[in-house]
């Protein structure tokens, strides 16, 4: 398999994946996070980064079990 390198931006930080996946599916990831987590900053106000990613890291896990419930 063939590794692939993105280079993505969550939360105003850029990081290199390295991964298998296309980059056009990474990258379709990390948007995908990047909106979640403007998404939290912007309804829970003065949070820090950690914080952020947390409470989005758990909201991403509940539409997880709940996809995976349908299923």
């Amino acid at each position: 398999m063939e590794s692939n390198k993105v280079k993505v931006t969550i939360l105003g930080q850029t990081y290199n994946i390295k991964g298998d996946a296309a980059p056009e599916y990474i990258m379709q990831l990390a948007d995908y996070v990047n909106e979640k987590v403007e998404e939290v900053g912007l309804n829970i106000g003065s949070a820090n980064p950690l914080q952020i990613a947390i409470l989005v890291s758990l909201n991403i896990a509940d539409e997880f079990f709940q996809i995976k419930r349908i299923s």
